[in-house]
């Protein structure tokens, strides 16, 4: 039977109809797919872009942790110098490279003094870094102040007349008279006079006495006042220790490298003695009393620990570290006071370490019984070097 032509027309057109509705399903298809995956794209360049700055914030947060250890490490060592190399000026003054844990994470400390005459504040700048250099550091600067730092420390009551300069904290076991300039706190029963700090009438500075005896030195050369007389060239005992068993006078210049360790008093008459100690030695311990006569001066880096001192009427006494008098104060029995004396607190210079040689164990002591930050602020952190 033959198909007429209306029919084939007809077949034709249903055909061409299913193929297009065929084509069109197709492309709806297609469409939805690449919907589906350009939002399923967008959705994980999100995730992962959230990932990214949470894995950021975590490693900033990590350096800001950094940074802040490496403040309370300068702190510590400002307090304990006696665990460290000290530079030229007598205090640590920094290290690069430092880790808490073995890693890529790195802080760098820097410790600078703003102000040379005031050793008891220090300026700190810590920067944590990654090691690849590609991430921002967190760096933070902060001033730090030792507090308390003694720069005089009198087992009794006194009197400092105008002449006398204390750049840090004076103590005093009784009731203090001064016509000084005290640039530092005052702890005493009871103080009469003026200061730059505060007075803390009856309060205890919270720094001991070192308590430094001739036998924490197990060994030391033995000198006598003959020795001492216009010496030709300094004294720089290979055990460290200068050590005289009696009275001793210094008459004349006498330098002194080391540790000078008189059992009775010492009296300094005419010229200059000058003692500079090794690293954690102090620079004199006394048993008795340090006399300096009119015309003598004592010029010493470090702590001077004696029961009392005694000032001429124009002897002078530079001392940058701390004096500690155990049973006195300083006597100026002749006044007015013309002479020139200035103790400058430096807990640097003072802190020593003493060994026990029955136990040898070790002792560490400074003058600085405390510290705080005044300030800690975030600084600008540029790509890390």
């Amino acid at each position: 039977m033959t198909i007429s032509r209306l029919e084939k027309t007809r077949r034709q057109a249903r055909c061409s109809s299913a193929t297009l509705r065929s084509g069109a399903a197709l492309l709806v298809v297609l469409f939805v797919t690449m919907v589906v995956a350009v939002l399923s794209m967008a959705v994980l360049v999100r995730a992962n872009r959230q990932m990214l700055v949470a894995d950021n914030g975590a490693a900033r947060l990590k350096l800001d942790y950094l940074a802040e250890s490496g403040l309370v490490h300068a702190k510590t060592l400002l307090l304990h110098p006696q665990e460290v190399a000290t530079g030229p000026d007598g205090y640590w003054q920094g290290q690069e490279g430092l880790q808490i844990e073995t890693g890529r994470d790195y802080y760098d400390v820097l410790v600078m003094r703003p102000v040379e005459s005031d050793r008891c504040t220090y300026r700190i700048v810590s920067t944590a870094r990654r090691d690849d250099g590609k991430e921002l550091g967190s760096r933070l600067e902060g001033c730090l102040r030792l507090d308390p730092c003694i720069a005089l420390w009198m087992g009794a009551g006194g009197q400092l007349p105008a002449g006398v300069a204390i750049s840090g904290d004076v103590y005093c076991a009784g009731a203090l008279t001064s016509s000084a300039t005290i640039n530092g706190d005052v702890f005493a029963e009871a103080f009469s006079g003026n200061s730059v700090g505060r007075a803390y009438p009856g309060t205890p500075a919270g720094v001991t006495f070192p308590e430094i005896t001739s036998s924490a030195f197990s060994s030391w050369t033995t000198v006598t006042s003959v020795d001492c007389n216009h010496p030709s060239e300094p004294f720089e005992p290979d055990t460290g220790v200068l050590y005289s068993g009696g009275t001793l006078l210094l008459n004349g210049d006498v330098d002194i490298i080391g540790t000078l360790v008189v059992d009775g008093d010492l009296t300094i008459r005419g010229g200059c003695a000058t003692i500079r100690p090794l690293k954690n030695g102090p620079a004199a311990v006394v048993s008795g009393r340090v006399i300096i006569e009119s015309g003598g001066k004592l010029d010493a880096s470090g702590l001077v620990q004696a029961d009392a001192m005694t000032v001429g009427q124009t002897g002078s006494a530079v001392i940058n570290g701390a004096v500690f008098l155990k049973s006195g104060g300083v006597v100026f029995p002749e006044l007015p006071y013309g002479g020139e004396m200035l103790v400058r607190a430096d807990a640097m210079m003072a802190a020593v370490r003493l060994v026990n040689s029955a136990t040898m164990t070790w002792t560490n002591w400074s003058p600085a019984g405390g510290a705080f930050f005044k300030y800690v602020k975030r600084v600008e952190a540029a790509a890390c070097p």
